[in-house]
């Protein structure tokens, strides 16, 4: 898998370590404040940016220079998919009160789905 696998739907949640500060700015506040998920040069998950991530940052005397990578979350807590997902993500969620998004990946750390917590707990079955 490379970085050009990512499934379409998700493009705009998804930006890479040498990306612009400004470009996460932009691309959370398209997707209604939730999360970015960042990625490295070959396509796998490296953390994530949160509106917190980056309302910290507005202390930084350089921001112009910043990059996603800069910013970017990198001890984020991720969703494996080990066969059901939704069965993961409940019980993440559920261990992890304050969490509302996550990212969920494969066993080769590529992106596979951002969840939700509301996905999660009214998944039909």
């Amino acid at each position: 898998m490379d970085k050009n696998y990512i499934p379409e739907y998700l493009k705009d949640h998804i930006i890479y370590e040498n990306e612009s500060f400004l470009t996460a700015i932009y691309k959370l506040e398209k997707n209604r404040r939730t999360i970015l998920a960042c990625l490295n040069e070959n396509g796998k998950y490296s953390g994530i940016i949160t509106p917190f991530d980056y309302n910290c940052t507005l202390f930084y005397d350089d921001i112009p220079n910043l990059t996603a990578g800069d910013i970017c979350n990198k001890n984020s807590k991720f969703i494996r998919n080990k066969g059901d997902m939704y069965n993961e993500a409940r019980n993440a969620f559920a261990r992890f009160g304050k969490i509302r998004h996550s990212p969920v990946l494969d066993e080769n750390n590529f992106i596979i789905d951002i969840i939700s917590r509301e996905q999660a707990f009214y998944h039909k079955f």
